[in-house]
């Protein structure tokens, strides 16, 4: 029998800012002005995420090749 092999891990620690509520809004209006720009989305640049940006998100992630999943990289 061969013994298992158990190798220490190792991670390196990121530290990320949590964005405020101004930044968020801010963030979602620049997705949903893109996706106005691209063709891809025609509602309202409010910042709020809804059924139709989702929509916007995996019709340009389809037409760019890659996997429709509606959710936006940041």
């Amino acid at each position: 029998m061969i013994a298992p092999v158990i190798a220490p891990v190792t991670t390196a620690t990121t530290l990320y800012a949590i964005p405020n509520a101004d930044q968020q809004l801010q963030f979602l209006q620049r997705i949903q002005q893109l996706l106005t720009d691209l063709g891809f989305y025609d509602g309202p640049l409010d910042g709020i995420w809804t059924a139709e940006v989702t929509a916007a998100v995996r019709a340009l992630q389809t037409e760019l090749g890659v996997p429709p999943t509606g959710v936006a990289p940041i």
